[in-house]
């Protein structure tokens, strides 16, 4: 596969801001905890036209001279957005959930800088590039300058495959092999061709610098290559037979909507005991119970087959039904597909499949209840989620925490602080899920002196 062109490079300072360089950007001098500035035509701190090619592996190339909306990046970056991928993505509003800021949390100028780097640009190696604008402005007009700028796109890519566990991706099949061509492709193993499919489905759905969770639970397009398609038996890709090149496709006739139900999450995740498990905890950021101690854990090297009516029929102590309970009905949803990420239409034996299910998630303020009749209802369900929503924002209060402060306690962090002081806080994309929660952390060297 070709590879794409390397990470963005600064040619000199990014801030040596003028009164100027402010004004154009539309960065004012409101005060502490005010409000988040945001592009008039789209409500978001960001700017649009697409980005440059980005990473090694991946099948984008930037298509130069695309000048985005016009408006102007940051000075001294020498990068021009260009245009990514091979198919356009459709615009979403990724709108706003909450007031971004109700409460300052105070951190010291170095930890503030630090959180920003990491959430924002996704290293802190930039932390003396970024440290002196911090006590020159408030921390939504830093935000928005940080999200202007072409490196943003490289901090969202992070979190998001961070957030769905393709950063060090190792699927393990338990000896199985699917029906498919690739599995006895001497060129890559399903579990490496499926690990790149969900790194190009993160890029593809973060083209517009915003990452939607419509764009990331609900899309059918995925970018495959000929292996891949043989080994899912889907519609291969406008490209040569025997080459390497990936390209998008819609998957939507094997019902594959959203990053769940990509091949690299539903082989790890191999069963629906599994797969009701992640989405609770990693969607919803509901707490699933251990497993009683005097209880092995059921599927601890399931069959990759296991029907979620296979399991409901070994299920059958009253001390295991109380958490198959809570996390079979999600893992339902993904009946029509194997252990080993395939699409079955039914199950051995020709047995149909039901894919419906019904369950009620609690999260800070609220509750949402989930009853469909297929992926698709459910993909659709949960992107809307006001639990999804507050739980990409306690996501990226975690990641950034650990990656800008390493092991020191989340308990005492300015981040935990933010959570605390607005309950509810949500967003509907990752890009403003860092805005909303970056923008309640204050430099105590701009607290008014008492």
């Amino acid at each position: 596969m070709a590879k794409a062109s390397g990470r963005f490079s600064m040619h000199r300072p990014l801030f040596r801001l003028t009164a100027a360089v402010l004004a154009v950007l539309g960065v004012g001098s409101s005060s502490c905890g005010g409000k988040a500035l945001v592009d008039d035509s789209t409500g978001t701190a960001s700017v649009t036209g697409g980005a440059p090619s980005f990473g090694s592996g991946g099948a984008f190339s930037a298509s130069g001279g695309n000048p985005g909306n016009g408006k102007p990046m940051f000075p001294g970056n020498g990068a021009t957005p260009g245009t990514t991928g091979p198919a356009t993505m459709p615009t979403i509003d990724p709108g706003i959930i909450q007031p971004p800021v109700i409460v300052s949390c105070p951190t010291s100028p170095k930890d503030l800088t630090y959180f920003l780097t990491a959430a924002l640009w996704g290293n802190t190696a930039f932390i003396a590039e970024v440290l002196p604008i911090v006590d020159a402005l408030p921390t939504t007009d830093v935000i928005k300058l940080m999200q202007a700028d072409p490196r943003s796109q490289v901090g969202l890519e992070k979190f998001a495959l961070d957030w769905f566990g393709l950063t060090n991706v190792s699927i393990d099949f338990g000896g199985a092999t699917g029906t498919g061509g690739a599995s006895n492709s001497p060129q890559h193993a399903p579990d490496q061709l499926m690990a790149e499919e969900g790194r190009l489905f993160v890029q593809w759905t973060l083209q517009d610098r915003q990452g939607t969770l419509e764009q990331i639970f609900t899309s059918s397009q995925s970018v495959i290559n000929r292996e891949l398609a043989d080994y899912y038996a889907a519609p291969p890709p406008p490209s040569p037979p025997g080459s390497d090149l990936w390209n998008t496709v819609d998957l939507g006739a094997q019902e594959r909507f959203g990053i769940l139900t990509r091949g690299f999450w539903l082989a790890r995740n191999v069963n629906a005991a599994r797969r009701g498990k992640a989405v609770l905890e990693d969607a919803l950021c509901s707490l699933v119970p251990a497993p009683p101690a005097n209880v092995a854990p059921h599927g601890a090297t399931p069959p990759p087959h296991l029907s979620a009516v296979e399991i409901r029929a070994q299920v059958n102590d009253p001390v295991c039904q109380g958490c198959h309970t809570l996390i079979d009905p999600a893992g339902g949803a993904f009946e029509h597909f194997n252990g080993v990420g395939q699409y079955r239409p039914v199950l051995g034996g020709g047995q149909p499949i039901d894919a419906s299910g019904y369950f009620a998630s609690s999260f800070d303020q609220g509750e949402s209840t989930f009853k469909f009749q297929s992926v698709r209802e459910f993909m659709a369900q949960l992107a809307t989620s006001p639990n999804l929503e507050q739980c990409l924002v306690k996501k990226v209060a975690a990641y950034t925490q650990r990656e800008a402060l390493g092991g020191q306690p989340f308990e005492s962090s300015p981040l935990n602080c933010a959570l605390k002081s607005n309950p509810g806080l949500g967003a509907r994309s990752i890009a403003d899920a860092m805005r909303v929660l970056l923008s309640n952390l204050t430099s105590i060297s701009r607290l008014p002196i008492k």
